[in-house]
């Protein structure tokens, strides 16, 4: 492989599975991941993991989207990741055991993915963006 030139081989689970079939924030478009990259890079414990308590701050915060998406697409997401089955059935069974709001929370904050695929992951939600100015034929 030459220097300075990248290959990307995507998988296509996410194009398949990932792409969540409910209408998009206006604030997952480009210009918006764009400004979230730079975000992500210059905080401490965002980069190159992370983790729901950030994510939920970018989303309620900044992005404005309520909880239960921002809660959506970060499990979404986490579902496409290869984990060991091991891990799947210890992940689901602490959910399972949790009681209230506070357990789930807390359950929830030990989740983490990887920032980059993240954001690709989020760019992938625009496949499903109809634009009404641009012909349907």
């Amino acid at each position: 492989m030459e220097a300075g030139r990248a290959a990307i081989w995507p998988r296509m689970e996410p194009f398949l599975l990932g792409a969540l079939q409910v209408a998009p924030s206006s604030k997952l478009g480009l210009p918006y991941l764009r400004k979230m990259a730079i975000y992500v890079r210059t905080r401490d414990g965002c980069f190159p993991v992370l983790g729901w308590p950030r994510w939920k701050r970018i989303a309620c915060g900044k992005l404005l989207l309520p909880e239960d998406v921002a809660w959506l697409y970060f499990e979404t997401f986490d579902l496409l990741v290869d984990h060991h089955p091991q891990q799947r059935l210890e992940w689901a069974e602490r959910l399972s055991q949790c009681s209230s709001k506070s357990e789930l929370d807390h359950a929830r904050n030990m989740l983490s993915v990887d920032t980059l695929q993240f954001l690709l992951f989020l760019y992938i939600q625009q496949l499903n963006r109809m634009s009404l100015r641009t012909s349907l034929i």
